[in-house]
């Protein structure tokens, strides 16, 4: 699949905490989105991006479903000894 590019101003996003690629950056972006981390002033840009991008929209849902999962309680099952 082909990849888009998109626009992205740096400065309007912390800082990754490694150097990466643009699109890489663009999928980290899409991670914090999904976790609710994103910086405000990034959300219609990684949005933008979502509507014109099939295998970011992809992304998204996965981390949306991951956060999710860690967001729940642990699951404990207790031996009753039975």
């Amino acid at each position: 699949m082909a990849q888009q590019a998109h626009h992205l101003d740096e400065a309007d996003s912390p800082a990754p905490p490694v150097q990466m690629s643009a699109r890489d950056r663009l999928v980290w972006e899409v991670a914090q989105l999904a976790d609710g981390t994103l910086a405000p002033q990034r959300r219609s840009a990684v949005e933008a991006a979502l509507l014109s991008d099939a295998e970011l929209r992809s992304d998204y849902e996965s981390y949306r479903r991951l956060d999710a999962l860690l967001r729940q309680p642990p699951r404990i099952e207790a031996d009753l000894g039975e």
